[in-house]
């Protein structure tokens, strides 16, 4: 069987780590993989996608110069013609390409969904062409995969349309960590926050749950104190 990816680039993204993992996980088991990026030629995860089939469709297409547009669906179309799985990645322009270069091809189009694209809408403010454009595409798109049921009903609210039957959740793997010392009474609060410190990541809300955390942990030792 062979499965082609759909993707911005393989840069340090939640979403291309996911890929070159994904992707290295399905050529072991015997699939043959290709992941087309879009924007670039940037792989980061070499060590993973050694097995991988990696294309780069930036030479002949770039999203924001329509005149490319035509070249980059035929190219697209080429390397797609003899896939049984096409997968978009994400949203914009990986989602765009794989739709619009299966149609009339008979190809088995998964979109892959790793965030609640309701909240995201709300507080980020996609712009209004793109949120037209995605949620045109992803209402037509028989097999979603979520990566939890909070992001799978976030998606039924932004596309004004219930769960169906063909939307999975696979939730994003997460590998074994190193057992750490239990965390001693009074000892000082640790959080790590991993991501780009941008709005859609709402970087405010770890700042708020520190925060609440803090105020409750000094109320327990204050209550404790007094006993």
């Amino acid at each position: 069987m062979k499965i082609v990816f759909f993707v911005r680039d393989l840069g340090l993204g939640g979403v291309e780590r996911c890929v070159a993992l994904v992707a290295e996980g399905l050529a072991a088991r015997g699939f043959d993989v290709t992941i087309a990026l879009l924007g670039g030629n940037c792989n980061l995860w070499e060590k993973h996608t050694a097995g991988v089939r990696v294309v780069s469709l930036a030479q002949c297409w770039h999203g924001k110069k329509p005149w490319t547009w035509p070249a980059g669906w035929r190219a697209a179309r080429r390397l797609i013609s003899d896939a049984d799985v096409v997968i978009a990645a994400t949203f914009l322009m990986p989602l765009y390409m794989a739709w619009a270069a299966t149609r009339g091809l008979n190809k088995r189009l998964i979109a892959w969904v790793h965030g609640p694209k309701a909240e995201l809408d709300a507080f980020a403010r996609m712009n209004p062409v793109h949120r037209a454009a995605c949620q045109f595409i992803y209402r037509r798109v028989r097999e979603i995969v979520c990566v939890s049921e909070h992001a799978r009903d976030s998606l039924s609210r932004w596309l004004g349309k219930s769960v169906q039957a063909g939307w999975r959740v696979m939730p994003n793997f997460v590998e074994p960590m190193t057992p750490r010392a239990v965390r001693q009474p009074r000892s000082p609060l640790e959080l790590l926050f991993v991501g780009r410190i941008a709005v859609e990541k709402q970087p405010h809300l770890w700042l708020d749950t520190l925060d609440r955390k803090s105020t409750r942990l000094n109320s327990s030792h204050s209550r404790a104190s007094r006993m």
